[in-house]
């Protein structure tokens, strides 16, 4: 490779090549806009990382139409599954019918869809035209299991729900967001939870009309749990985290952002419940619930 062609490699390279031929002059820099120093090249990443109580950094909500709210509910299963029925599922689904109506977005309920079926809708869906929508929401209610979600008749990988939204599938919601939020197991452990000593303290684009996006950038995986362990539903009151969920989207959602309602979510399923069950191995259980996030702004419904 020639010394005086510096580029960028992939970090799994490291081991193998010499880094150290390379000598990268500030101008062949990864910037969009190449500075002549480094303490130039400073002071731009300062400028643009620096948070401001004037900073309108919120996707925009100006479209005619809020968006679309799939809601795929998974409460019975083929009896070759060997699982259980979701009781108390219905009362997660109709909050969370009630919760995104509010905010205007358009209401699809599927129920107990096969995997066939899960795909066909989620393809078509990603197929639509979304250029008058502000962003997306699917919400998934079913059982799971390590990076698996069961449709009616078997389980399929996680990802199934979102790849067809990324921006070389699904062009007109590029720079959109893409809201999933998942209430399934993540796997069959059980979080004990850990006693606390509360202690005093916190434990409590300018210039670029137009520019490249990333094509996993602006989506949003809330899940009810972390990777390998359960998620807890209650047969009569519904899940923790979806209950929680559309307490605080209804209480908050048109005068707060999503990251702050969903850190709030957190807060109250992680310390507010503890599972009460008749088998005794699955009493005083805790859960918290876990978001992926590629969001490049904040989310908020304001009344359209």
């Amino acid at each position: 490779m020639d010394s005086n062609d510096p580029r960028d490699e992939p970090d799994s390279l490291a081991n193998l090549l010499d880094f150290g031929i390379f000598k990268r002059s500030a101008r062949e820099d990864d910037l969009i806009n190449p500075v002549n120093d480094l303490k130039e090249k400073e002071e731009q990443l300062k400028k643009v990382v620096t948070i401001k109580d004037e900073d309108n950094d919120y996707y925009s909500s100006s479209h005619s139409q809020r968006g679309v709210c799939l809601i795929l509910e998974n409460e019975e299963f083929h009896q070759s599954l060997e699982i259980s029925n979701r009781g108390g599922s219905g009362v997660d689904s109709s909050l969370m019918v009630k919760c995104f109506k509010t905010f205007g977005f358009e209401i699809r309920h599927e129920q107990n869809l096969t995997l066939a079926e899960i795909r066909k809708t989620l393809e078509n869906l990603s197929l639509e035209d979304h250029s008058d929508r502000d962003m997306l929401a699917i919400v998934i209610l079913s059982h799971g299991k390590e990076g698996h979600i069961y449709s009616a008749d078997r389980p399929y990988p996680t990802d199934t729900v979102w790849k067809q939204f990324t921006g070389e599938n699904c062009p007109t919601l590029v720079g959109k967001p893409k809201l999933f939020f998942i209430q399934a197991c993540q796997g069959s452990r059980m979080d004990e939870g850990v006693v606390r000593v509360r202690r005093e303290g916190h434990d409590g684009g300018d210039g670029f009309a137009s520019y490249r996006t990333p094509t996993h950038a602006d989506f949003l995986l809330a899940h009810s749990s972390v990777e390998g362990y359960f998620s807890w539903r209650n047969t009569v009151q519904g899940s923790w985290f979806i209950q929680v969920l559309g307490a605080a989207l209804t209480a908050n959602g048109s005068s707060r952002d999503l990251d702050s309602i969903l850190t709030r979510v957190a807060k109250v399923v992680a310390k507010e419940y503890v599972s009460n069950s008749r088998h005794e191995q699955w009493n005083l259980k805790k859960q918290i619930p876990f978001v992926y996030s590629t969001l490049t702004a904040k989310v908020h419904f304001p009344p359209k």
